[in-house]
């Protein structure tokens, strides 16, 4: 959970989340797929006047997230502890900041020209207002 902070386009709150689990003792591997839904009606022009393609940055080329439910019940099934445990490493690493990985830094980097233009993507993604370096 602590990767929804440090590599929230992958793994956050705010999008899926894919399981595959064999619990301790069994053979069997059991799924979970916490893929966001999207409404019947969600089509282009349902959700603008005019709009004929949904455009990749725009919030309507997301799902309702599923990752939060996804975790939730893996939780329930094979958890022993509870998420206010679990996430506190995240709340940590979001507090106190993290080492950035050279992926990371490299997926920043080349999506800098975006980034910059987000709300409040430069706050957070862009000290200082450049892209993040890994620590060497």
């Amino acid at each position: 959970m602590r990767c929804s902070v440090i590599e929230p386009q992958s793994t956050g709150i705010g999008g899926d989340c894919f399981a595959l689990i064999q619990p301790k003792g069994e053979g069997k591997i059991v799924s979970y797929n916490g893929s966001g839904r999207a409404p019947m009606a969600a089509t282009p022009n349902g959700l603008e006047r005019n709009l004929h393609a949904i455009p990749l940055t725009s919030a309507h080329a997301v799902s309702i997230p599923g990752a939060v439910d996804a975790w939730a019940t893996i939780l329930r099934d094979h958890g022993k502890l509870g998420l206010d445990t679990l996430l506190q490493p995240a709340i940590k690493a979001a507090e106190e900041g993290y080492i950035v990985a050279p992926r990371i830094a490299f997926d920043w980097k080349n999506a800098f020209d975006k980034l910059k233009n987000g709300t409040n993507t430069e706050r957070y993604l862009l000290p200082h207002g450049k892209p993040a370096w890994p620590a060497m």
